[in-house]
C-alpha cells in the first residue's frame, strides 16, 4: 500500500469514525436508552467467552480492513 493510500485510508476511517460519533450523540440526546443499552451489548461482547477479548479486536481490525 502506497504511503498516499494509507493516508487516504487513514482519512476515510477518521470520516466515517466521525460520523458514527455525530449518529451516537444524536442517538443519546433523543434516546437514552438505546445508548445504555447498547453499551451493554458492547459491554458483553468485549468479555472473555469462548473467544477471547484479544482475538475478538483481531477479527474487528480484521473486518475493519476488508
Amino acid at each position: 500500500m502506497s504511503e498516499t493510500q494509507s493516508e487516504q485510508l487513514s482519512d476515510d476511517m477518521n470520516r466515517y469514525y466521525n460520523q458514527f460519533m455525530d449518529i451516537m450523540k444524536t442517538l443519546g440526546e433523543n434516546s437514552p436508552e438505546y445508548i445504555k443499552g447498547f453499551g451493554g451489548f458492547v459491554r458483553a461482547g468485549e468479555k472473555n467467552g469462548a473467544l477471547s477479548s484479544k482475538f475478538k479486536e483481531l477479527i474487528s481490525v480484521t473486518l475493519t480492513l476488508f
